[in-house]
């Protein structure tokens, strides 16, 4: 783990990128204004970032792997047998810490795309590696799609009304899909 002093630093450098990018935009956005909000000097971004586009992406990814913990901890909630009302009150801190504590970092790496890699990718990719263990057998694609699709919706939803749904949102939601689904009438 690096000493404090570099904590502090790269800590400077995200939050500098992060409002700097919500303020004009990434491309917009050169390192000389990343380093001058940081209050470092150039050389000292150069020594952990090869450019902003090595920053963006190394932030995308941290936030992927931020979410695939979360997920994991989700499967093992999953295999307790705890209800989903039980699972969305010991996640739901953490998913109120993940996209709204961090809402501003989150509004900004929505704005990006390093080559393929969006932060809706790498939730999708996350999603997608984990859905079967989700919801307990092999998934076809069509499920993949459509569930991933349907949890990035939710992810969204959050981020954009800075709130997390209440449980009794979420069981309307439910019963609402099975009525569109319902063909029986």
């Amino acid at each position: 783990m690096p000493d404090l002093r570099v904590r502090r630093t790269l800590k400077s450098i995200k939050q500098a990128f992060i409002d700097l990018v919500n303020e004009k935009g990434f491309e917009d956005v050169t390192v000389t204004q990343i380093a001058d909000r940081a209050v470092i000097n150039r050389l000292t971004f150069y020594k952990h970032y090869e450019d902003k586009y090595d920053l963006a992406q190394k932030l995308i990814i941290r936030f992927g792997d931020d979410y695939e913990e979360m997920v994991v901890k989700r499967n093992l909630l999953a295999r307790k047998d705890l209800s989903f009302s039980q699972t969305f009150h010991i996640l739901g801190p953490e998913l109120q810490s993940m996209f709204i504590t961090r809402n501003e970092e989150v509004k900004a790496l929505k704005t990006l795309q390093i080559g393929s890699l969006t932060l809706e990718s790498e939730i999708q990719q996350v999603l997608s590696k984990n859905i079967s263990h989700l919801i307990h057998h092999d998934t076809s694609v069509l499920e993949k799609y459509v569930l991933s699709s349907a949890i990035t919706g939710l992810i969204n939803y959050i981020i954009d009304m800075e709130k997390l749904p209440n449980y009794k949102e979420l069981q309307q939601l439910l019963a609402d899909v099975e009525k569109i689904f319902d063909f029986t009438n």
